[in-house]
């Protein structure tokens, strides 16, 4: 599990108008009271699948008006709110729902349903279909979910498993449109920066 605070996340905020956050993944809602705590993003939403974690976060967040929740598959939430106006930071994280509550509300293993365990090739999908992504930033957790490398948390060996191989569809997707880094702290992320902000 990655955590948007131990990224540069400021630096991003202080040079690119960013009018929007979008999580996929709430969980216990730690980025989306990152983002109210460091930010002034008039339009944070989060998108949670688990109905206990998405009510537990729509009464922790009940009295902040920045703040949207939704409870659903995200490729399919996001489908019904994008296109959205103005510039996105993303915060994908939706891998293995319920799988980082404590205790977890399930197990890695027991999501059978592969879109579901790793939602990520068809939330860049939904986006990228949108075409309103050119100035967007993304910010996309557990690599090791898709590829071997030097993760500070080590090789996942249930990858070939439980997980996916590989991110050529990221590349297939941005790489016009986006300088593409990855970087190993934690269980690794993967950078999107627009190429036209650098």
């Amino acid at each position: 599990m990655g955590n948007i605070t131990h990224l540069d996340v400021d630096s991003i905020l202080q040079r690119a108008n960013i009018d929007n956050f979008i999580e996929t993944g709430t969980c216990y809602g730690y980025a989306v009271q990152h983002m109210l705590d460091t930010s002034d993003i008039k339009n944070i939403m989060s998108i949670e699948i688990e109905p206990e974690l998405y009510e537990m976060c729509c009464c922790k967040f009940a009295d902040e008006p920045r703040v949207k929740l939704h409870c659903g598959h995200s490729p399919e939430i996001l489908n019904n709110i994008l296109p959205i106006k103005g510039s996105t930071l993303w915060w994908l994280d939706a891998h293995f729902p319920g799988a980082d509550a404590n205790p977890p509300l399930k197990e890695i293993h027991t999501t059978t349903d592969l879109e579901e365990r790793c939602p990520l090739e068809k939330e860049l999908t939904v986006i990228y279909d949108n075409g309103d992504y050119e100035n967007d930033y993304f910010i996309i957790d557990d690599l090791r979910v898709y590829e071997d490398g030097p993760f500070q948390s080590g090789i996942w060996p249930d990858r070939h498993i439980y997980g996916r191989d590989g991110i050529d569809f990221i590349y297939n997707m941005f790489d016009r449109t986006h300088t593409i880094k990855k970087l190993y702290n934690d269980e690794g992320y993967i950078i999107m920066l627009p190429k036209d902000n650098l």
